[in-house]
């Protein structure tokens, strides 16, 4: 029996982030904690912050159809969840000025009849936009544009791979 799959562990144990300052060889500090696991993170543009997406349950049967976007701060360890009610929240993509926080985010309810869709909230926290209600096809790859007005996001078709531009609302 396997041990793994994708970053997931089936022997009882965890993926967490840790941090390791490479000049000194410290000991690596471990920045998350419990019996969750975390998806592979990005940094915040401050150097100070880290995304990832976590577990809420980890007994559910599908725990990846129930996680949050996750904002630990390296400094001090602080953990903090976005919660977005009804959705599953994944992939966090930070704006260039790191005002924004892109990510996907697929509806609990009958998540097999639904499609990935593109949400943006800002990153000092507050509601998601959600930003391709329209579309009929589930959001993949995004990245923000360098002056951070529009998002570029990747979404499958019948076979093809299309790419995509969205402008955020006034005020993102």
């Amino acid at each position: 029996m396997p041990y793994r799959e994708l970053n997931y562990y089936l022997d009882g144990r965890h993926s967490h982030i840790y941090t390791v300052e490479t000049e000194n060889h410290s000991t690596p500090k471990r920045l998350t904690d419990g019996d969750l696991d975390y998806a592979p993170l990005v940094w915040m543009p401050d150097g100070r912050h880290l995304l990832t997406a976590a577990e809420r349950d980890p007994r559910a049967d599908r725990s990846s159809l129930h996680t949050d976007l996750v904002r630990i701060s390296v400094p001090n360890g602080r953990v903090t969840r976005w919660r977005d009610p009804g959705f599953a929240s994944a992939s966090p993509f930070p704006s260039l000025d790191g005002k924004w926080i892109a990510y996907l985010r697929l509806p609990e309810k009958h998540p097999s009849g639904q499609v990935t869709r593109l949400a943006i909230r800002p990153a000092a926290g507050g509601k998601p936009r959600e930003l391709s209600t329209e579309l009929d096809r589930t959001v993949e790859v995004v990245r923000w544009s360098r002056d951070n007005r529009a998002l570029f996001f990747s979404a499958g078709d019948h076979g093809d791979t299309g790419i995509y531009r969205v402008r955020p609302p006034a005020g993102a």
